[in-house]
């Protein structure tokens, strides 16, 4: 899967659960000392757990993304 490490390449070192907390450290402290703006941990965080939900879900087989499913609620006749 391209969102799981699989090997320790310098291209996919960052997908492996060490890279993520590496990457999680870095932005932290980044936040902290003020290099980037206020709110990088937090949509850096939200995207790691996206990332780990989706590595999930594809190993059991169950992430289906072309599915989509549109309904619209029905006009009262009046």
């Amino acid at each position: 899967m391209a969102l799981q490490g699989r090997d320790f390449s310098l291209t996919s070192w960052a997908r492996t659960p060490a890279g993520r907390k590496f990457s999680e450290t870095v932005t932290k402290f980044l936040e902290l000392v003020r290099l980037v703006p206020t709110g990088t941990f937090e949509s850096a965080a939200l995207l790691n757990a996206a990332a780990n939900d989706l590595v999930k879900v594809g190993e059991l087989k169950i992430f289906t993304p072309v599915f989509l499913v549109h309904v619209r609620k029905p006009a009262i006749a009046e």
